[in-house]
């Protein structure tokens, strides 16, 4: 009797498939490290924006090519900061930080407390004090500095009268927050802002009186924890303010002291602002019907004891009650005051 071996079909089919599986991806990946591609430029190009980010260095462009990297606008005081950030950066080879090239040199306005930095190049003493008057007639009586440097043959980004312009179209609750460098042709606003929404509003004012051949890049962030010192308490009332406002306000059910749906919802965004505002005093104006006056403070008791659970200093805020017997007043709600 003669005894044959039959072919094992199914576990060699499942080697071939298992060494497949092995051998393509990293055949694909050896590939990938020896012809750097678009896939490898973006990956570079994105890790590049991100480290340039963390640490606060601003830019207007970014260009890869293999696994060079090229940044240029970045402000001639911290290029060797941009450069060491981006070698940094996994997969990267070489870095050049230059400054922009176009025509009319950079302009740079940065916010110092109540002062204004001007700092810049422009062709004579004549176009810089014009620069200079031209800002301070826009800027509600705060001190500029003047660091303008006359250099011959050199120009102005932007006239002077545009520069001011835009400047006045700042929101007051990003003035002394948001810096501004200015090419012939590009702006870019940078620094903290408190929320999305602020930030929405400060494009849209400076884009209505910015030429359309001038491109606007946003370069701001939201404030993190300890950034928020120069926001001032008016300013942030009306952040909150509106924030209340959208959201229907801290709401609660008819004749209860529990928090609706909106109103839980608006509770943690207020509770995300006050994050960013270390400090900031709070008061807690809860409301009730009028003979409810217990139910008032139960209310403003309820949302103080979640802002102190997501860790709000307990020291910063301040309840108050009250009872209305208006046919029209909104009594379910728990009102907010700044300062």
């Amino acid at each position: 009797m003669v005894h044959r071996q039959l072919p094992k079909v199914g576990r060699t089919q499942n080697w071939r498939w298992l060494a497949m599986l092995v051998l393509v991806p990293a055949v694909l990946s050896t590939a990938g490290m020896v012809w750097p591609g678009a896939a490898i430029e973006e990956t570079l190009t994105r890790r590049s924006e991100e480290a340039l980010t963390e640490a606060r260095i601003s830019w207007t462009g970014l260009e890869v090519r293999g696994r060079d990297v090229r940044v240029s606008g970045v402000p001639s005081g911290r290029r060797a900061e941009a450069r060491e950030k981006i070698e940094e950066v996994a997969g990267v080879r070489a870095v050049s930080a230059v400054a922009d090239g176009a025509a009319g040199g950079g302009l740079s306005v940065i916010p110092r407390g109540r002062q204004l930095a001007v700092s810049g190049i422009a062709p004579d003493e004549q176009a810089a004090r014009r620069l200079l008057d031209e800002i301070r007639d826009r800027r509600d009586g705060r001190e500029v500095v003047d660091a303008v440097l006359v250099v011959d043959g050199s120009a102005l980004p932007a006239d002077p009268a545009l520069i001011a312009e835009v400047l006045a179209e700042v929101p007051e609750r990003t003035a002394a927050t948001v810096s501004m460098y200015w090419w012939s042709d590009t702006l870019m606003l940078t620094g903290p802002v408190i929320d999305e929404q602020t930030a929405i509003e400060l494009r849209t004012s400076v884009r209505a009186v910015l030429p359309a051949e001038i491109r606007l890049e946003d370069r701001t962030w939201q404030a993190r924890l300890g950034e928020t010192a120069t926001f001032g308490a008016e300013a942030f009332q009306e952040t909150v303010s509106t924030m209340l406002a959208d959201g229907g306000g801290l709401r609660f059910a008819a004749g209860s002291a529990r928090l609706t749906t909106s109103g839980t919802e608006v509770l943690r965004q207020l509770v995300g602002l006050l994050r960013v505002a270390p400090g900031m005093p709070v008061i807690l104006h809860g409301r009730a019907a009028d003979g409810e006056a217990d139910l008032a403070g139960a209310r403003a008791e309820a949302v103080r004891a979640e802002l102190l659970d997501q860790g709000v200093s307990g020291s910063l805020v301040t309840m108050r009650s009250s009872v209305d017997a208006a046919d029209d007043s909104d009594v379910d709600v728990v009102d907010v005051q700044i300062g």
